[in-house]
């Protein structure tokens, strides 16, 4: 009787396989390879590859995945966990490196050393339509990885991605990252504003939105500077001097989003920067693309926005009409491309503020009878949304 069951075990596993002997559906390493390709496209559309790195290969071999590639730490099990639940997987080898790389060491954070930083999609590229997003002066970043001479970034205060050169940053740890942010700030509320030396000599103009450290005096723990100057201290370390009348002194980094201002502050604010040349990727007084110069306005008035339209038409609560806009409102449009992919700020009696392509930082209206009313746009509404509530 025993040899009979040995027998029938062999025959088992030769007519359908130690799998199906398991239970296991029997998938071919080529319809396996399918499987995890498909896996790994749908898992970097779900995370959003704007916010979420999910850069993985995989290579099949008798069952067995091996996974080589990048992954933020966040989305590390989870990524294991899909593979492994995927049908036919006998083992999965994991050689994927987690972001932060661990070959960066400590210093994980950076922070911007120039006027205005171009975010590109890839190494070596930050230009034209190469431009994703842009950064200021002084704003902290989480490093993630290195390729020659460039980093792959995180916006710190939208979670955006993009490759920043070398050049451009200073790398530190998120010790000296979280001194350098807690301390008093200045907020650049100029359009630009020049930072010198105690001479006349320009260290560099900064935008406006730009935050600072204060630079004390050393002695009684009081803002250095003098006569409507006050001392800053720039991501390198070198003291700097900026005029009193063109920034806002705040407690902290964060505390330029500790106070929602009304929608009169938002439009008079985009109303400065009417004729203002459009800019792909743009997010400073340098120039604005249309989600770019709506993140930046609502910002500066205390409204944390995601960078792109489509990220921002799902924030707040949606209008059902257009005629129950109301001043402030975020309007949208489908235009390049299927979904939202143009936003502006509704003004009130019909008109709106936006950054096009065409005239940058315009005024249009809905009204048909309006000279400024734009028929391309009022065929291609498609909502708003409301971030501003009764009462702000």
């Amino acid at each position: 009787m025993i040899v009979g069951l040995a027998a029938l075990f062999v025959l088992a596993l030769v007519a359908g396989g130690l799998y199906a002997w398991l239970g296991r559906p029997q998938v071919s390493d080529a319809e396996l390879q399918v499987s995890v390709n498909d896996l790994l496209e749908g898992l970097k559309v779900q995370w959003d590859p704007r916010l979420f790195v999910c850069e993985v290969r995989a290579q099949v071999a008798r069952g067995d995945v091996t996974l080589e590639g990048f992954v933020d730490g966040v989305k590390r099990e989870d990524l294991l966990s899909a593979v492994r639940a995927l049908a036919g997987v006998r083992r999965v080898t994991d050689r994927v490196v987690q972001l932060p790389d661990p070959t960066l060491g400590p210093e994980v954070a950076g922070l911007v050393r120039v006027a205005v930083a171009n975010l590109g999609d890839e190494p070596g590229q930050d230009q034209g339509d190469h431009v994703v997003t842009q950064a200021r002066l002084a704003d902290p970043v989480e490093v993630l990885r290195q390729e020659s001479g460039w980093y792959l970034v995180r916006m710190t205060d939208d979670g955006y991605l993009g490759w920043l050169n070398g050049e451009n940053l200073i790398r530190l740890d998120q010790a000296t990252l979280a001194a350098y942010s807690e301390r008093e700030q200045a907020l650049v509320t100029a359009k630009f504003a020049t930072i010198h030396t105690e001479g006349t000599g320009v260290i560099v103009t900064a935008v406006m939105g730009t935050i600072l450290p204060v630079a004390l005096d050393g002695t009684d723990g009081s803002p250095g500077g003098s006569g409507g100057e006050l001392g800053v201290i720039l991501p390198n370390g070198e003291a700097g001097l900026i005029k009193v009348s063109e920034v806002r002194r705040l407690p902290s980094a964060r505390a330029v989003f500790a106070q929602a201002r009304p929608a009169e502050a938002i439009i008079a604010l985009a109303e400065e920067y009417r004729g203002l040349p459009y800019l792909w990727g743009g997010t400073t007084s340098q120039g604005f693309d249309c989600s770019g110069f709506v993140q930046f306005v609502f910002g500066m008035n205390g409204y944390q926005l995601p960078r792109d339209a489509d990220m921002q038409f799902k924030v707040g609560a949606p209008v059902a009409d257009r005629s129950q806009l109301r001043p402030g409102d975020l309007v949208f449009w489908t235009t390049y491309k299927a979904g939202p992919s143009h936003i502006g700020i509704y003004l009130g009696g019909a008109r709106y503020i936006h950054s096009g392509g065409t005239n940058g930082v315009t005024i249009n209206s809905f009204d048909p009878q309006a000279l400024d009313y734009s028929e391309k746009l009022d065929q291609a509404y498609i909502g708003a949304r409301r971030v501003i509530q009764a009462g702000q």
